[in-house]
């Protein structure tokens, strides 16, 4: 369907008031990993996530505004299809990483930053240019990005790519799930590296479950539109808010929750027994679950 004036109106007030807070919450993600230096692999993959997040929102504030400039809207949708498919990439990333801290082997990610790089920033521009030459970027409702009339194109060089991360995100975390609820039950039984690998699992955790809560509405928008041609505009709004407020999310889990998660259930599995005897491993392991210093000085570089 064709919405009206007033109903764009909301919904590009709505991106934009989304990618304010986004821009926000993103800035302060990178600027407190560069203010602390953070040797961390996990936050250096977080803090680029959120650069792409960053772009993707600053790009979405200007709604619709830039529909009338040629030169402008080129670069909206150019910028917004270089930063959506690299978030989606460096999710796909963390949700690796997540899975290798959780099962104690695997290739590492952060053993190859190089590639990891290439993967994440050079093949997005590299689509974004494909696109750029075979389709252009137009007006496509409340913003330039890929005009709704090349649903192939969409869908190739966008929906098609957060499929697949769906899919990846979510077998990552299940299987990561299956492993940290062995490893919780036998804490016990672990060494402190694999502790700090356990951490940094649960903690990359959190950024998998905001790109598949996130990014499930805006699919499921979009294939809807797919189907049957239609844009509705309820659907629209829980992809518009979805989608801008990426940053907003990732920056409100940020170095919250992990410790209080871990911490809540390593105590409730075992450390009311162990820590009777204060020669065993186990109060030591617990130590650097639920404490981000101890945690890093263990960490890999």
């Amino acid at each position: 369907m064709v919405f009206s004036s007033e109903q764009e109106k909301i919904l590009e007030t709505l991106a934009q008031v989304c990618s304010a807070f986004s821009m926000a919450g993103t800035l302060f993600i990178v600027v407190h990993s560069i203010y602390f230096k953070s040797h961390n692999s996990s936050t250096r993959m977080i803090a680029w996530l959120s650069l792409a997040d960053f772009l993707t929102a600053f790009a979405l504030s200007f709604g619709s505004s830039l529909v009338s400039h040629y030169e402008f809207c080129q670069a909206q949708g150019f910028l917004m299809q270089i930063s959506g498919v690299s978030s989606i990439f460096w999710t796909c990333c963390i949700a690796y990483s997540m899975y290798v801290g959780a099962k104690h082997h695997g290739w590492r990610i952060e053993r190859s930053p190089w590639c990891t790089h290439f993967f994440c920033w050079c093949v997005p521009v590299a689509i974004a240019f494909v696109v750029f030459k075979f389709s252009s970027y137009s007006n496509s409702g409340i913003w330039c990005w890929i005009s709704n009339d090349d649903k192939v194109v969409q869908w190739v060089a966008f929906y098609g790519l957060v499929a697949a991360a769906l899919v990846f995100n979510l077998v990552c975390y299940a299987l990561s799930l299956i492993s940290w609820k062995a490893q919780l039950h036998q804490i016990n039984a672990i060494g402190v590296a694999e502790a700090v690998q356990l951490r940094m699992s649960l903690k990359l955790s959190r950024y998998t479950i905001v790109f598949l809560v996130i990014w499930t509405a805006a699919f499921i928008n979009r294939l809807i539109f797919l189907i049957s041609g239609e844009l509705y505009f309820i659907s629209m709004i829980f992809h518009v808010v979805c989608v801008s407020s990426q940053g907003l999310l990732n920056a409100c889990v940020y170095g919250q929750l992990t410790t209080r998660f871990v911490q809540s259930i390593a105590w409730v599995s075992s450390v009311t027994r162990l820590s009777m005897d204060m020669n065993h491993p186990a109060p030591r392991l617990i130590e650097v679950l639920v404490d981000e210093e101890s945690s890093e000085k263990y960490t890999n570089r």
